[in-house]
């Protein structure tokens, strides 16, 4: 997982601001009126150490202007747009030209931005919005391999059996025509 600053200097908050402006003036987010607002307003309250306001309910009602009794299951606009987001940010660091710029990651799962610098690691799911929790419980490409073989494997043995098996079950004259086929 990317490993993001534990402090931010002055000039970094600057060059953050200036990234995010760079992105924001991009056709992906200056035509609408929502991704821009809660994607300054969290990069904004990270920079000035006030992660804690980052809950959806908060964004809601401070970007959004919703009630604060108002209901986050029936309105998911502060999810919907987050995502939407996240699939904004990773199109524009996947054009041309903006390998060498500030990454300003939106991770799955929380509304606190973390940043990445020319030259420091990023690893694909970081860049991907992938979240810590997720990417901690993916199976290794072996075990998935292994998993895809077995699955496979027991597929086969299931159609076999059923071209073998004598009498007409309802499955077998579903799925007669097209197993005794060539």
């Amino acid at each position: 997982m990317l490993q993001p600053r534990q402090t931010l200097t002055e000039g970094d908050r600057v060059a953050i601001r200036a990234q995010l402006d760079r992105m924001l003036a991009t056709p992906l987010f200056k035509l609408s009126k929502r991704y821009p607002i809660l994607l300054r307003y969290v990069v904004e309250q990270t920079l000035v150490g006030e992660t804690s306001k980052l809950k959806e309910r908060t964004l809601g009602i401070e970007v959004f202007g919703r009630d604060p009794d108002y209901d986050t299951n029936t309105d998911p606009i502060v999810r919907t747009t987050a995502g939407e987001i996240r699939k904004r940010i990773a199109q524009y660091y996947q054009e041309p030209g903006h390998e060498d710029e500030i990454r300003i990651l939106f991770s799955a799962g929380s509304y606190i931005p973390e940043f990445s610098f020319p030259g420091e690691h990023a690893t694909p799911s970081a860049l991907s919005g992938e979240s810590e929790a997720t990417s901690g419980r993916s199976w290794p490409s072996w075990l998935r391999y292994a998993a895809a073989m077995l699955a496979g494997a027991l597929l086969f043995a299931g159609g076999y059996r059923l071209t073998t098996v004598g009498g007409d079950t309802a499955l077998r004259k579903f799925w007669g025509p097209v197993l005794e086929s060539r």
